[in-house]
């Protein structure tokens, strides 16, 4: 199977011409909710999955799409500290936004370039935090607002393909029907050296190695997954995230992790964003809508190390 990756420059030019425009992605759209009459139950669904070919091009028209085209999804992520004991603390929500640039494959699979970015909020609100009080140390802090290098996967029937330097390496579960829905679930868990160690930054650092567990499942209308006229299935999406507290955040090495759950669904264009979330993402997260000239040579770790020896009076 292959392993190819796509480029910097490959990523970029499917970005500049799969620009997320509210004509052709909502043209996908309509195609959606107009399905040929294919036949839809749990056991055609099976029948289906048994064959590899098939199963990889449902598993992209779920996720995204079987098409050359871009795909953007919302997301509101509330996030909660658990400290090992008592219950979930509530800390921010964050809007965010991953748009799917997708390229079919000779061989069945789907490349798939994700751009993602987002802005923290006061919780279970779309204010964008300027400062946040940390509900447990009682310092205020200025949030670090999200944004992700591009990340380019190869999405098979059985396995995401990502390159070497990929840390987030999703394995899919099992494809399920319930009822007129199809469930699809992906796992994901990973560790890595903290980037901000405790030695330089005892009241930053959550610890010598930083842990990330995010669990996604898309939910679809059996009738659109089993149509081959629609290549884009409408879904909505579910996920949770359990992580080492952010540097951000201020938590030193205390005992605990965030723990995270989203509610969001694919979007016919970046103009169904809610209007209340997009100002605040236009405003901090502007390369969202200008995927040409995403920042891709940012070093957001960098960065930030640079923002906290300042802080700290460590420069």
């Amino acid at each position: 199977m292959s392993r190819r990756v796509a480029t910097r420059r490959q990523a970029l030019r499917a970005a500049a011409g799969l620009a997320v425009s509210a004509t052709g992605v909502a043209a996908s759209s309509a195609l959606a909710a107009t399905t040929s009459g294919a036949p839809s139950s749990p056991e055609a669904l099976r029948r289906r999955l048994e064959d590899p070919r098939e199963r990889a091009r449902i598993r992209a028209k779920v996720v995204a799409s079987a098409a050359a085209e871009a795909v953007p999804a919302f997301y509101r992520l509330h996030v909660f500290a658990y400290m090992h004991q008592g219950n979930l603390l509530p800390l921010y929500t964050m809007n965010n936004v991953a748009i799917k640039v997708c390229r079919p494959m000779a061989n069945g699979n789907t490349m798939i370039t994700n751009y993602e970015a987002g802005v923290y909020c006061r919780f279970d609100t779309h204010e964008v935090l300027e400062t946040w009080r940390n509900p447990v140390t009682g310092e205020v802090l200025e949030p670090w607002h999200f944004i992700g290098r591009p990340l380019s996967v190869e999405l098979g029937p059985d396995e995401v393909i990502t390159g070497p330097g990929a840390t987030l390496k999703p394995r899919p579960m099992a494809i399920e029907a319930v009822g007129d829905t199809v469930l699809l679930p992906t796992m994901s868990g990973f560790s890595y050296p903290n980037p901000f160690p405790p030695a330089e930054f005892p009241e930053d650092s959550s610890g010598p190695t930083m842990y990330w567990d995010s669990h996604y499942t898309y939910f679809s209308p059996l009738q659109a997954v089993l149509d081959p006229a629609v290549l884009r299935a409408p879904a909505t999406i579910q996920f949770q995230n359990l992580v080492s507290f952010q540097p951000w955040v201020g938590m030193g090495t205390r005992p605990g992790r965030t723990w995270g759950r989203a509610l969001g669904a694919k979007l016919g264009s970046l103009d169904e964003i809610p209007a209340a979330a997009r100002a605040g993402l236009e405003r901090h997260t502007p390369m969202l809508f200008d995927l040409a000239n995403w920042p891709t040579e940012r070093d957001e770790t960098a960065e930030y190390r640079k923002v906290l020896r300042r802080k700290r009076g460590r420069a």
